[in-house]
């Protein structure tokens, strides 16, 4: 049931082709979609054919009527529940209420008193509960030994599955979000989740973090490969390893076979190139170098995991490093963002949520909601 289905499209845009196929093919599993909205041209034709039960109370103007314009501006104002039916015919609702009072007055007392006596009633096996999306997702409530095939996982899904970055399919990942919406707890949990299944010649770092709050992590030894807190010292990192990365790019006679076995690097490990708090660094632009080699990183085995502050991201995505990004097909994770920012990443208006609560943009498939893994003793 859902009151307010212009408002539903516009903040739930993704949701809309879903319910229309519910509405197609509810009825064989027992499922009704009702809806109200303010006027006919909210719902679409799609939809509205696939409707059968038609209620069309006072409307704001009468030429908006699917029944008829005339008898419709004969239906009085300021009486609830008065509309018309298909057939032409005045119609008054009924208030759902077995109080015996035919007002309106303390309906809402009523309708909560009218399902409890149902449910009281109510012989058969009640409806199973909706599963909710929970505020808190803790490491414990994650597969406690994933596949390694599918990646790390980053929280889970409104269906309670887990949502995995895999970074040898999505070579890249952006975070957007604002204070306290769970963003550099996503970056701590990540690398965590690294470092424990890679090794030395499997895994190192390269940090960039303003805050600092990246750089006190257990890394191995000689995993950390370099760390900078500031645009300058950003850039001399990527200025100072950027052979490093030029040198692992493969011959154009080499085979696939060849590049597999990387046997002309010097270390055979993955390079995590991780940034926090990104809008500090980016006016000295220290990851322009890098460009190049972004859509060559499944070559070089290099990952670029961009986290930044939601306040001013719809123009940061114009940024070059960004638009190449976004070209290569990076997901994203966008958290809690201010609603003036509208659209920063992918489809779906940003809005406050709670910390961890977040829409995942992969690279292909739907935009879904997920509550990313926190933990509780942070928050």
């Amino acid at each position: 049931m859902i009151d307010g289905w212009g408002a539903m499209k516009e903040f739930f845009e993704p949701f809309e082709a879903q319910l229309t196929s519910m509405a197609a093919r509810g009825l064989n599993y027992g499922i009704h979609l009702v809806i109200a909205a303010g006027r006919w041209p909210e719902i679409r034709p799609a939809l509205k054919d696939l409707i059968g039960s038609r209620i069309e109370l006072r409307l704001g103007d009468p030429l908006d009527s699917e029944i008829n314009s005339k008898i419709a501006a004969g239906v009085p104002e300021n009486r609830p529940g008065r509309g018309l039916s298909r057939d032409r015919l005045h119609l008054l609702t009924a208030v759902p209420r077995i109080d015996g009072i035919g007002s309106s007055e303390g309906l809402t007392a009523a309708t909560a008193e009218l399902v409890r006596t149902v449910s009281a009633r109510w012989a058969g096996a009640p409806a199973p509960r909706v599963k909710l999306l929970p505020t808190i997702v803790r490491p414990a409530d994650l597969p406690a030994d994933p596949d390694p095939d599918l990646g790390y996982p980053l929280g889970l899904d409104e269906d309670l599955e887990p949502i995995f970055w895999n970074p040898q399919t999505d070579q890249h990942l952006v975070i957007f979000g604002s204070e306290q919406s769970g963003r550099s707890t996503v970056l701590r949990q990540l690398i965590g989740q690294i470092s424990a299944r890679h090794g030395l010649d499997e895994a190192r770092f390269i940090v960039f973090d303003a805050t600092r709050g990246l750089l006190d992590l257990p890394y191995l030894p000689n995993q950390l490969i370099a760390s900078a807190t500031n645009g300058r010292d950003a850039a001399g990192v990527i200025s100072a390893n950027l052979d490093r990365l030029q040198s692992r790019l493969p011959a154009a006679s080499m085979s696939r076979e060849d590049i597999a076995r990387r046997a002309w690097w010097g270390s055979p490990a993955d390079i995590f190139l991780i940034i926090d708090n990104y809008e500090r660094l980016s006016g000295s632009s220290p990851l322009t170098p890098l460009i190049p080699l972004i859509n060559h990183a499944s070559d070089i085995a290099l990952h670029v995991i961009v986290a930044r502050q939601a306040r001013g991201a719809s123009r940061a995505v114009f940024d070059t490093v960004y638009a190449t990004l976004k070209d290569v097909g990076t997901p994203a994770l966008v958290l809690s963002a201010p609603d003036t920012e509208g659209t920063i990443y992918g489809r779906t208006r940003v809005t406050d949520r709670p910390p961890g609560r977040g829409i995942w943009v992969p690279r292909r498939g739907p935009e879904v909601l997920m509550q990313a893994t926190l933990d509780p003793q942070e928050w």
